[in-house]
């Protein structure tokens, strides 16, 4: 599995990342990417320095079926598969509108 970082996704912002649902694979596009300074606290002296990097995904995916939001394996074309909790916070006439956040 490669790194998981926000570089993975924005190089598919308007393609396509596969979703493995319940029963069946939920082919769902990339709309935005969207990178937040995550700054850890500060380490003891001598400890490893921890430096993580948090963004959110926002997908665009078909009315049926819908997913509950829970952790899914998430294929990403050239960026691997990542187990990631993935949430719908929008549906209209055209698609359900989902969210991926990494922290």
């Amino acid at each position: 599995m490669d790194d998981l970082n926000a570089d993975i996704f924005e190089r598919r912002i308007g393609k396509d990342v596969h979703v493995q649902g319940d029963d069946a694979v939920v082919t769902m596009r990339v709309v935005q990417v969207e990178r937040r300074a995550t700054n850890a606290p500060p380490q003891p002296e001598g400890a490893l320095q921890v430096r993580a990097e948090g963004f959110s995904v926002v997908l665009k995916g078909p009315l049926d079926p819908v997913l509950a939001p829970l952790t899914y394996p998430v294929d990403v074309p050239d960026g691997g598969q990542h187990f990631l909790f993935v949430s719908q916070f929008a549906q209209d006439a055209e698609a359900a509108h989902y969210e991926i956040v990494v922290n």
